[in-house]
């Protein structure tokens, strides 16, 4: 077999989507795949962009696309959402950078003012039935029982905050104060507040988000926090199986909400092999939640549902969190990061539950 360190992976990776390859360079894929989760992750986005291409783009139907359009879209508007989609298509490609070929990034820049026309086709039929899940705080109910149970909490660091403008969900990814959330949670927040079921409130800052893979690392900066001691969850590494029961917790409501499932496929919204597909009862606020296995072992992060069908929600895979780590900037400190088992394993599900509850909070985004 040939040599790892020498091979061209991007080649590789191209004669696996095309699957003219021989025995031997599929048996060093596989190899790879199973090892690397950097080569994995490559892979698995290069193939889903050459199966959009090959879709959407054929010559034929865009130019019998753009003949309809052409009569239906004013000049304004097609200008301005090629701009949008233009600008989209350039940022993805710069977080993407490390994981496609120079032609491939060169090529998808090329397309996007053509794509762009087609795009308004189907974001109205098919984008608009994908929600992503922070909430916009309106109900004044909730802002009573938020106030209440903040004046009720025995925490010391009792500000008196006032409800933020969206709410969603995070959990700690590190002994000493990291947590994990959805990157689309905090994209326009001035101030974040996260808060326990246990009424604990603390103010975090962003650290690092990753846009492609709708998730953002946030940590704790307040200097009443003294830690979180032992994550009770780990991140195994394995792909999650088809029919597994797996099950989330968040804050759609003011307190914590548990719900259960299973993951109904192994790729995402419209074929997004870094999501999975689960069937499990979600709403707004539950965007960054856990999703987990029955042993507790961290398998995905609540993203977003397909509005169309009910009870058919997305997660983005645990492995783009390890991914998420590994492109992080240089921090002062060496955080102590989850680890790969989870010590809950063997409780039954309300103990499980009540050990893992108080790693995960509700997170208030405040816009000045």
């Amino acid at each position: 077999m040939k040599d790892m360190m020498n091979i061209d992976r991007n080649e590789l990776i191209d004669k696996y989507i095309s699957g003219e390859w021989s025995a031997e360079e599929r048996e060093l894929f596989t190899a790879l795949y199973n090892s690397d989760t950097t080569f994995k992750i490559s892979a698995d986005q290069r193939k889903v962009l050459v199966d959009a291409l090959q879709t959407h783009h054929k010559r034929k139907e865009l130019k019998a696309m753009l003949e309809g359009f052409h009569s239906e879209i004013d000049n304004h508007e097609a200008r301005k959402y090629k701009t949008k989609f233009t600008n989209r298509i350039i940022r993805f490609v710069q977080v993407q950078k490390h994981n496609f070929a120079v032609a491939s990034s060169v090529a998808i820049i090329a397309i996007a003012s053509t794509f762009a026309m087609t795009t308004k086709y189907f974001s109205d039929k098919r984008m608009g039935e994908y929600q992503e899940l922070n909430q916009e705080i309106r109900d004044i109910k909730g802002y009573q029982d938020q106030i209440l149970k903040s004046l009720k909490s025995n925490n010391s660091n009792k500000n008196n905050y006032h409800p933020g403008k969206f709410n969603g969900t995070a959990f700690a990814i590190s002994t000493d104060g990291y947590l994990v959330t959805s990157s689309h949670l905090i994209r326009t927040a001035d101030s974040i507040v996260i808060q326990n079921d246990n009424g604990l409130r603390l103010k975090v800052e962003p650290v690092y988000k990753n846009v492609a893979y709708d998730l953002a690392i946030v940590k704790i900066v307040d200097e009443n926090f003294k830690g979180f001691g032992k994550l009770p969850y780990g991140i195994s590494g394995k792909e999650a199986s088809l029919g597994e029961k797996i099950f989330t917790l968040g804050f759609p409501r003011a307190d914590l909400v548990y719900g259960e499932g299973s993951l109904s496929a192994s790729s995402g919204y419209m074929g997004d092999t870094t999501s999975y597909q689960v069937s499990v009862p979600v709403n707004p606020g539950n965007s960054g939640g856990p999703l987990l296995d029955s042993k507790g072992n961290l398998i995905g992060v609540i993203s977003g549902k397909q509005t169309a069908s009910e009870g058919v929600a997305f997660a983005v895979k645990a492995s783009y969190i390890q991914q998420l780590l590994m492109e992080l900037p240089e921090l002062e400190e060496q955080p102590q990061w989850i680890g790969k088992y989870s010590s809950v394993n063997g409780l039954n599900r309300p103990q499980q539950v009540q050990k893992i509850a108080d790693f995960v909070f509700e997170v208030n985004v405040y816009n000045d």
